[in-house]
């Protein structure tokens, strides 16, 4: 059966969990699916298009119809909730919910660790060293593009290990402390904006380093109203989190890379705007 876990989009889900069974069971329908979770098999047809949403009533019989474990139910129903809430904050939650139900929340750095931002490169030879501690520094620095001088390596590992975000095992090899890292609350805002504008350079710069193959530029200018930037800033961050999520499944990663999202407003912000007339 197709993972639950790590799905963003409930309908979506059940649509490719439906056209599975059916490729393997040319009897399997609409209607005897709708009957096996009690709905009308016309409404079915509308919720695996996309159109409707499940009640929230109907949901025992789903979860007790695909045999959830309580892990799996407890992801369905917040998924559920989740691709139905208009709310930005319930939004917020019910992701935050969704992601620790996945097993990958991030450990948040505090006001200690806030060198780790003050460069790119700290950030960069993490990603190395998560590929592989076996490395020398020298070694590990020259894999990056642009590559670290071996002083340079050298002074971020130690770096690195003195922030307590590398260890080193017994047998001398290099290892993450945790999976993933992001700011916490406690780091100046200055700092993480600082930072960002160094991975932006670096963005515009790749353009130039690396053919299209090896990387991804995708850009649209579009119209929005302020109170649409919310429900925005959710999606990027639902993007975000669909790649952490991929990285966490990968098996045979061997290079490290960097995503940056960024909308920003091309129109002043406080001044007086004609609204856009849609057709009726």
């Amino acid at each position: 059966m197709l993972p639950l876990i790590g799905q963003l989009d409930y309908r979506e889900w059940l649509r490719k969990l439906y056209e599975e069974r059916k490729a393997q069971d040319a009897f399997f329908s609409y209607r005897f699916l709708a009957d096996k979770v009690g709905m009308d098999h016309s409404l079915l047809i509308k919720v695996l298009q996309g159109d409707r949403h499940l009640a929230d009533g109907s949901l025992d019989k789903w979860c007790s119809y695909l045999k959830f474990d309580k892990r799996e139910d407890d992801y369905f129903r917040t998924l559920v909730k989740f691709c139905k809430t208009r709310s930005a904050r319930e939004r917020t939650q019910t992701l935050d919910r969704l992601l620790t139900l996945q097993g990958m929340r991030a450990q948040e750095l505090d006001a200690d660790q806030r060198e780790y931002f003050k460069s790119w490169q700290p950030v960069a030879l993490r990603g190395v060293i998560g590929l592989d501690g076996r490395m020398p520094p020298e070694e590990a620095g020259a894999r990056l593009d642009p590559p670290l001088s071996p002083l340079e390596a050298r002074d971020t590992l130690a770096l690195l290990e003195r922030l307590h975000l590398i260890r080193q095992e017994e047998d001398g090899r290099w290892a993450l402390v945790d999976d993933f890292v992001e700011a916490g609350p406690q780091i100046d805002p200055q700092v993480i904006r600082d930072h960002q504008k160094q991975m932006m350079r670096l963005a515009a710069e790749a353009i130039d380093r690396h053919p299209p193959k090896h990387r991804q530029v995708s850009a649209a200018t579009i119209t929005l109203s302020a109170s649409d930037l919310p429900e925005a800033r959710e999606r990027i961050r639902a993007l975000r989190d669909s790649l952490l999520r991929l990285a966490s499944e990968s098996r045979s990663a061997d290079q490290v890379f960097h995503f940056q999202a960024v909308l920003f407003p091309l129109t002043k912000m406080d001044a007086p705007s004609r609204r856009r007339n849609l057709p009726s």
